[in-house]
Order: C-alpha cells, then structure tokens, then sequence
C-alpha cells in the first residue's frame, strides 16, 4: 500500500480482481467532421463560443487496457472530505485524484449549479432547430452525424449561425456525453442551443462531470440492495406474481456475492424487488418476449435510455438473425444444402 497515510482500503481487493473491459462512447470524429464541413466564418463563429477550445485537440484514442488497470485500483480513503464528487486511486507508492477541479482543468469547461427543473422546460418545448432541420418526432444522434455529412450538398442552409448551433449539439451529443449515434438526442439540449447567449452561460462542466462521475467510480458490489424487474407486458402479471418469482434471486444474488467475494461482500440478507414502469417500452403482442429481453440486456449493459418501441419487434428479430448467422463459424444448412441468404430481404 506504499505506507500512504491517507490511504485506507482498496475498494476491490487483489485477489478479487476480475477479467473486464473498458470501452468507451466519446468519438471525436464530431471535431473532424465541424472542421472540414464548416466555413471559415462558421469556424470563427464556433471558436468563440463555449466549446470552441476543443478545435485545438488533436485526435485521441481510449487505451481500455490502462483505463482498466487504473480503475482497479480505485481505493477509499481516510478523511472522508476527500470522498465527495471524487475518485481516488492508488498507483505505485501515492494518490491520484479525480474530482471536479481535475475535471475542470482539463476540460476547460465552466462549472456552477443548473435547476433540473429548467432543463425540463426546455424539453417540453417545440424545438425551432427540429422542426426546420428534422422534421421528426425523434432526432438520433446520428441524424445530426448526417446532416453535417450532407451539409455541403445542402442549398437550404443559409444561416452561419444555425449552423454552428448544430456542430454545438454534435460535440455535445458525440463527445462530450458519449452517446451511441442509434440514441436520441437531448431534447432540452436541441432547445438550449438555439439561444448561444444561454447555451455558452450553462454550467456543462458540472453537468458533464456527473454523467462522467458514476462510470468512474468502480462498482465492487452493487450499491442498490433491489432487483429491477424490466416487464415489456406490465397488465400480464400483478405485483404479486412478480414477487414470488423473484424470491429465489432475492436469496440467491447475495449469498453469491458473500461466497465469491467474502472481503468486500458480507451482508447475506433478501434484495427487495423493484418493476419500474415509467420509460420502460412495452410489447403489442404476445411473441416478442425474448426480443424485448434481450434489448433490455442490451441497453442495460450499455447504460443506454430506451429509445425503441412495440414497433421495433420485426426490425430487431431480423437484427438479432442477422448477427446469429455473420458470427456463425458453421454454415446452417437446409437438407444438407448451405442456407443463402438474399440480401433484399
């Protein structure tokens, strides 16, 4: 432990430590693309604004495996000022901290406190940019990805600053929160924009930080005692049933977790059971069970919003047969002749 007085505990022991991988969603093709699509005009315009120091960032790459190695090493610390809103990791015979101030220096971003309930406001609001640009309910990331691919092949933008106002939410959306380009974008974010004075004032750092904060900090053990229960037919199954199907993992999650990691994990007693409803998509038949699980595995895993619906069961099923047959090492066959595929469909 290098004798460091501040030091208390590794939040995962040595011997607790377990194959990972770390990834991540920050792409900083938004940088590439506002580069070469935007004008001269339109890149003097973006460099004044908020975001516009990060013209100057050379292109980066995530090294997962030191990340995974730093990340292991997360540890508590004795005085407990030192918890708050920060990480702390032992390497070689010292601390390293990441926190705010960290954050705040190699961001470059500003700081300070945001009402919820404004950004809520802004998401009730009937976007001008979405109604001009997308004319679409649900604007993914990947629309916007588009429309500055197509930029120089559109006739209808003539408007600099508009156009700076999107290459903001690009960078916003695909480097600074990270999101995967089929995700929608934030809606209140899309509203915000269309005013630069409001846009420039808000307080991104401190909003970023604490998206960033809890995929930061290492989960040795699971810090909510409750199994959520994602149901894509809620009217099927009272609460009642729900419970009692539950009972076997609600024993059985924690008395593994006491076996495998009997340092870290001691408490053995009953998880509580918990089926969230609000933001939960659900199904509008009786057949698409097993695709609706296996996307909420999915977005789970990724720590994602869900963004489909009852009308993305076909879609996801030829996704899903798709995959199963590419990855496949055999070629499945059909009375001993090798199955084809067309394309078309």
């Amino acid at each position: 432990m290098g004798g460091n007085k501040l030091l208390e505990s590794l939040k995962i022991k040595e011997c607790d430590r377990f194959p990972s991988r770390v990834t991540g969603h920050c792409n900083w093709e938004s940088i590439r693309l506002i580069k070469s699509h935007l004008t001269e005009k339109q890149l003097k315009l973006f460099r004044v604004t908020c975001f516009g120091h990060f013209l100057d960032v050379s292109d980066m790459v995530l090294s997962g495996h030191f990340c995974r190695h730093i990340l292991l090493r997360e540890c508590h610390v004795k005085n407990t000022d030192y918890n708050a809103s920060s990480v702390w990791y032992h390497v070689g015979n010292g601390l390293i901290r990441f926190s705010l101030v960290e954050f705040f220096l190699v961001s470059g971003l500003a700081f300070g406190e945001y009402s919820k309930s404004n950004l809520e406001f802004f998401k009730r609001k009937n976007s001008r940019l979405r109604r001009i640009y997308f004319q679409s309910s649900k604007v993914k990331v990947k629309m916007i990805v588009d429309w500055f691919r197509n930029l120089g092949h559109n006739n209808k933008i003539s408007d600099d600053e508009d156009v700076v106002k999107l290459a903001l939410l690009l960078f916003l959306e695909m480097t600074l929160v990270g999101k995967d380009d089929r995700t929608s974008i934030l809606y209140w974010a899309l509203e915000l924009v269309d005013d630069l004075d409001a846009f420039n004032k808000f307080p991104w750092g401190t909003f970023i930080y604490s998206r960033k904060f809890n995929s930061l900090s290492t989960k040795a053990y699971p810090s909510e005692r409750v199994i959520k229960v994602y149901d894509s037919k809620p009217d099927a199954y009272n609460v009642d049933q729900i419970l009692k199907w539950a009972t076997c993992l609600r024993k059985m999650v924690p008395s593994l977790l006491v076996h495998a990691m009997p340092d870290t994990y001691t408490d053995p007693s009953s998880f509580t059971v918990d089926r969230p409803k609000e933001g939960v998509p659900c199904q509008g038949n009786q057949s698409d069970c097993e695709v609706f699980t296996l996307k909420f595995l999915e977005y789970l895993w990724a720590r994602k919003q869900f963004d489909f619906d009852e009308n993305n069961g076909q879609p996801f099923r030829v996704k899903i047969a798709t995959e199963i047959f590419q990855n496949s090492k055999e070629i499945p066959c059909v009375n001993n002749e090798p199955l084809r595929v067309n394309n078309a469909t």
